[in-house]
């Protein structure tokens, strides 16, 4: 029989010899019972759904823990500068895939820059570096040749004269007016000293220009290298800036599971505690019907009897 039935059939003699109202009672109590029961079901039922939601919740959450900490793991090894191979399945964080091949593309570019600086730098060096060399040696004999003694030097000014030399042989300079010999070592001397200057000047002039070529060559590299390098800062500055907020969203994360670890404690055992409640009354209810029927069956026998009904209540 369904509950929506009577417990007992209207289709009965009793209604016709003054039992209506006692079946209409009892079909009424059953559907009473009935709905008792329809209601505590469709509670637990509710609080069951209640647990699924929170339960599909929980897996939720914990699914977007595990992706939020292996995005943020990434984003630490790509602000670290060293880019782990993982696969970032959550779509609002596969861009710093794209951010960390831009800032190895850039590094590279600037490896490469360097690298450029470096050699063009060392090409105008060498050509510069040889000359500069060749005037240092030159003004180093100069200096030597200056600091012979006065005699060595007029003894080289007359071997130079070669068509005298190989005509009259070396002077003698004891035949030489001393005044004369030392006019012409002053006005040799005089000359080396014209010359040195010239080749100091060479060689400072020479360096000055080494050093604002240099200078110019590095101020265009170095523009050039710190333009990339500020990019690929606001590009990791990003990164730390994601880092920051994934780390937040960890925390949040962890904080929203343990609300709703401790939501499905309480759910489950609000159920549990319905189930228990709704099976005790069943059992209550059950003993409560089992002495109703045995005094409603000593009620039955008195009246089958003509003993007396009241007196019997209670016994």
């Amino acid at each position: 029989m369904s509950y929506s039935d009577d417990i007992v059939s209207v289709d009965t003699d009793l209604v016709e010899t003054g039992g209506g109202e006692l079946i209409a009672s009892l079909n009424k109590l059953g559907r009473d019972y009935a709905d008792l029961y329809d209601q505590a079901f469709s509670r637990e039922l509710k609080i069951a759904e209640e647990y699924l939601r929170v339960c599909r919740k929980l897996q939720e959450v914990e699914f977007n823990q595990v992706q939020l900490a292996s995005s943020l793991e990434y984003a630490q090894s790509v602000h670290d500068g060293k880019p782990k191979d993982v696969t970032l399945i959550q779509a609002e964080h596969s861009w710093l895939t794209q951010i960390s091949d831009s800032i190895s593309a850039l590094d590279a570019a600037r490896i490469e820059k360097q690298k450029d600086y470096d050699l063009r730098l060392d090409a105008m060096l060498s050509s510069s570096r040889q000359e500069l060399d060749t005037l240092q040696s030159e003004l180093e004999a100069l200096r030597q040749t200056t600091l012979a003694s006065p005699a060595d030097a007029l003894r080289r000014l007359s071997q130079d004269d070669s068509d005298e030399n190989s005509a009259h042989g070396a002077l003698d300079f004891s035949d030489t007016l001393y005044e004369e010999s030392l006019d012409v070592y002053m006005d040799w001397i005089q000359g080396q000293r014209v010359l040195i200057k010239d080749k100091s000047e060479k060689i400072k002039a020479l360096g000055k220009t080494l050093a604002a070529k240099e200078a110019e060559l590095k101020n265009e590299c170095a523009a050039s290298i710190q333009a990339i390098v500020d990019e690929i800062a606001d590009q990791q500055q990003t990164v730390k800036s994601t880092i920051e907020i994934m780390s937040k969203d960890r925390e949040d994360f962890a904080d929203l599971l343990n609300s709703l670890q401790d939501d499905a404690g309480q759910i489950i055992d609000a159920l549990q505690r319905s189930m228990r409640q709704r099976t005790l009354f069943a059992s209550q209810f059950e003993d409560c019907l089992a002495s109703a029927t045995i005094q409603l069956g000593r009620v039955s026998d008195d009246g089958s009897n003509g003993g007396m009904i009241s007196n019997n209540f209670g016994v």
